[in-house]
């Protein structure tokens, strides 16, 4: 499973897409997030557009969501943090979500 999300926070494809072929064309890579999954399809991992790949503060948590904001991404975690990373995907902020 592939997702794809542009700068402004939709999820392309009308949503997560499902290959079951190998495809030809992606889209372009200098403008979409690809959001990674487990084998749970928990999201544990994003690769920006800056070629910078985030993930959950705590390797044993995975993101509930993930979105473009003005300063960057995002995402906040299964268990209640809420993260926020900057285009090239340096941690700028973590605290508890309300």
């Amino acid at each position: 499973m592939i997702c794809f999300l542009d700068d402004n926070g939709y999820i392309g494809n009308l949503e997560c897409v499902y290959y079951d072929d190998a495809i030809a064309e992606w889209p372009p890579m200098d403008s979409s997030v690809v959001l990674l999954s487990d084998s749970d399809h928990n999201l544990t991992s994003a690769l920006l557009p800056t070629g910078a790949q985030v993930r959950p503060g705590d390797a044993n948590d995975y993101w509930v969501s993930f979105n473009h904001v003005d300063s960057g991404y995002s995402a906040v975690t299964q268990s209640g943090w809420a993260e926020t990373f900057n285009s090239s995907g340096r941690l700028i902020s973590r605290a508890r979500s309300t």
